[in-house]
């Protein structure tokens, strides 16, 4: 996908890139400081910071 990119500062919550990803529909998010890119956040990172938060899965009984 191409157009505008959405930059976050690094003080920005993780909640706050999730916001912008589902706003347009993009996978990933850059995160700067004035011209320093500091990073990018995808939604991969996203999945993954929420499902360590989760905690691990309870495993099903068999049967």
């Amino acid at each position: 996908m191409h157009g505008p990119v959405t930059v976050l500062p690094s003080s920005a919550p993780l909640s706050a890139a999730a916001a912008a990803m589902a706003a347009d529909g993009r996978d990933a998010v850059l995160v700067a400081d004035g011209d320093r890119i500091d990073g990018i956040v995808t939604a991969s990172d996203v999945v993954g910071v929420v499902a360590r938060r989760a905690g691990p899965a309870t495993p099903r009984p068999a049967g």
